[in-house]
C-alpha cells in the first residue's frame, strides 16, 4: 500500500471516529437530539468512502503535470456531486423541514473537513514530487 494512501486512510479514520464522538455528544447530551436522524452514521460512512475514493484515484492514477490539476479538478467535482446525490436523496425523502436543515448543516461540515484532509494531503504529495524533480 502507498505510504501517501496509508497516512491519509489513517488521517481519515481518526477524523471519522471524531466526528462519530462530537456528533454521538452532540445528539445525546444536549438538547438537540430532536434534529438526529438515523441517516447520519450511513452518511458519516458515505463521506469517508467517498473521500477515500477520490483520493485513491489521484494517487494511483498515472498522471503527469500536464494533466494532474485537470484530473484532480475532475475528481473534485465527482465528489461534490456525490455529495450533492446525497443531500437530494436525502431531501426528496425527508418531509421534516427542521430534519433538513439539520442535515444540510451536517453534510455541510463532513464535505469541508473531509475536503480539508484531502487538499492537505495532495499538497503534501505535489511539494514532495517537486522536491525530486529539482533534485
Amino acid at each position: 500500500m502507498n505510504k501517501n494512501f496509508l497516512s491519509f486512510l489513517i488521517q481519515n479514520i481518526i477524523a471519522t471516529l471524531i466526528l462519530a464522538a462530537l456528533g454521538y455528544g452532540l445528539f445525546s447530551i444536549t438538547g438537540l437530539t430532536v434534529y438526529y436522524h438515523s441517516f447520519y452514521p450511513i452518511l458519516l460512512l458515505a463521506a469517508l468512502i467517498i473521500n477515500l475514493l477520490v483520493y485513491y484515484l489521484i494517487i494511483y492514477k498515472k498522471v503527469n503535470r500536464d494533466n494532474a490539476m485537470l484530473l484532480i479538478l475532475q475528481l473534485f467535482a465527482i465528489k461534490f456531486f456525490s455529495f450533492l446525490l446525497l443531500a437530494i436523496v436525502f431531501l426528496i425523502f425527508e418531509q421534516d423541514f427542521t430534519l433538513r436543515v439539520a442535515f444540510v448543516t451536517v453534510l455541510l461540515i463532513l464535505y469541508s473537513v473531509y475536503t480539508t484532509l484531502e487538499i492537505r494531503s495532495i499538497i503534501k504529495i505535489f511539494n514532495s514530487i517537486e522536491k525530486v524533480d529539482k533534485n
